[in-house]
């Protein structure tokens, strides 16, 4: 049984804004490059990986340690044209959005 604290509590969490923005890429499609924003409220370790519709990991990249605020990352790809997904981890967290490549 939960108290009326406890419950107010978890509503709390659950209403706090995150930690962590991660934009969709752009361009999309895109031509060779692409970019994603990364707004960090504190500092997280970061990954990046791009994988292709079936799963295949195709690019990779351990960032590591980044500093609270604004980054802008610029993925330099040779992919061939298709649907990819760009997966961005951000501590524990993996944030995924559809990327495709013309």
């Amino acid at each position: 049984m939960f108290s009326v604290s406890t419950l107010l509590n978890e509503v709390k969490e659950l209403n706090k804004p995150s930690v962590v923005v991660v934009s969709n890429t752009y361009p999309n499609p895109s031509h060779g490059d692409t970019r994603f924003d990364l707004n960090l409220e504190k500092s997280f370790n970061v990954a990046y990986s791009i994988t292709s519709i079936s799963g295949q990991q195709m690019i990779s990249s351990n960032l590591g340690q980044m500093s609270a605020g604004r980054h802008t990352l610029q993925i330099d790809n040779n992919l061939a044209s298709g649907i990819y997904f760009l997966n961005v981890k951000v501590g524990e967290k993996t944030y995924t959005s559809k990327l495709i490549v013309e």
